[in-house]
């Protein structure tokens, strides 16, 4: 992947992997690729971190999937108060807000 950091790469490789073990089982990946308007070569650089995936194609895949797209994305510490997105709404979900939280960190350090 050019120009990414490490971290940027280890997300991918990461989150990648957690699609694939949630399609494990439930679909092949030309069925996800089908069902989530995509091809299986992109499933398959997905699940392998070679192919970035946007919070769009995220939410297809999870829809899919039948799972919630917070548990396809890598779990990792809680972000430092001073990068939390105390703007948020307090009503959003927990799951919501993880998911937004670590979307901004990744493009942070993409900055």
């Amino acid at each position: 992947m050019p120009n990414l950091t490490n971290d940027q790469e280890r997300f991918y490789r990461a989150a990648g992997l957690q699609i694939q073990q949630a399609r494990k089982g439930r679909m092949t990946q030309a069925q996800l690729a089908r069902a989530s308007s995509l091809t299986r070569t992109s499933i398959t650089n997905i699940e392998k971190g070679r192919q970035k995936i946007f919070l769009h194609t995220l939410f297809d895949i999870a829809l899919a999937l039948g799972v919630e797209p917070a548990t396809l994305l890598p779990q990792e510490k809680q972000m430092e108060s001073r990068n939390q997105a105390a703007e948020l709404p307090n009503d959003l979900k927990e799951k919501d807000r993880a998911l937004i939280q670590r979307a901004i960190k990744i493009i942070k350090k993409g900055m």
